[in-house]
C-alpha cells in the first residue's frame, strides 16, 4: 500500500512542533471543489467536531455545521485540507484575501448572531440561502 497522500500529524506534537493548523473547507462535486470556509485552530479535530455537532448557542459552529448539512442535501461532499502553520492568524487572513480575490463566497464573510436574540430556524434559513448562493456563483 501506498500513503504518500496522506497528511501526517504526529500525535502528540513533539516539543518543538507547532500544534496550529489553518484549513479550508470545500464542497465537492465530481468535476469541482469550492472552498467555502477558512480556519485555523490549535485543536484541529476538535474544532470538527465543532461544527458537527452545529451547537446553535456557537455561532460560528451553527453556521459552518449548518452549510455543511445543507450542502449535503445538494448531493455534496465536504472535505477538509489542512496544514501546520507557525502564524495561523496570517495565513488564515491571506487565504481568505486570496480567495474573495478570486471570486468565491466564503462563510467568513457572512455575519454571526447573538443566539440569545437569534431565531435559530430564521438563521438556518440564512445559512441555507448562503449556500444556494455559493452554489450558484460563476466561480463554480
Amino acid at each position: 500500500m501506498n500513503f504518500d497522500t496522506f497528511t501526517v500529524v504526529n500525535f502528540p506534537p513533539i516539543d518543538r512542533e507547532v500544534p496550529n493548523f489553518v484549513y479550508i473547507l470545500f464542497a465537492v462535486t465530481e468535476s469541482t471543489q469550492i472552498p467555502f470556509y477558512v480556519g485555523q485552530t490549535s485543536r484541529l479535530w476538535g474544532r470538527l467536531d465543532d461544527y458537527y455537532w452545529a451547537q446553535f448557542s456557537a455561532s460560528t459552529d451553527f453556521r459552518i455545521g449548518e452549510a455543511i448539512r445543507h450542502l449535503g442535501t445538494k448531493a455534496h461532499r465536504v472535505v477538509v485540507k489542512y496544514k501546520h502553520s507557525e502564524e495561523p492568524r496570517r495565513e488564515e487572513a491571506e487565504i481568505i484575501k486570496g480567495l474573495l480575490a478570486e471570486g468565491f463566497t466564503l462563510l467568513n464573510t457572512l455575519r454571526g448572531f447573538d443566539y440569545r436574540k437569534s431565531d435559530e430556524s430564521e438563521e438556518r434559513s440564512r445559512i441555507q440561502r448562503f449556500v444556494e448562493k455559493l452554489l450558484s456563483s460563476p466561480s463554480v
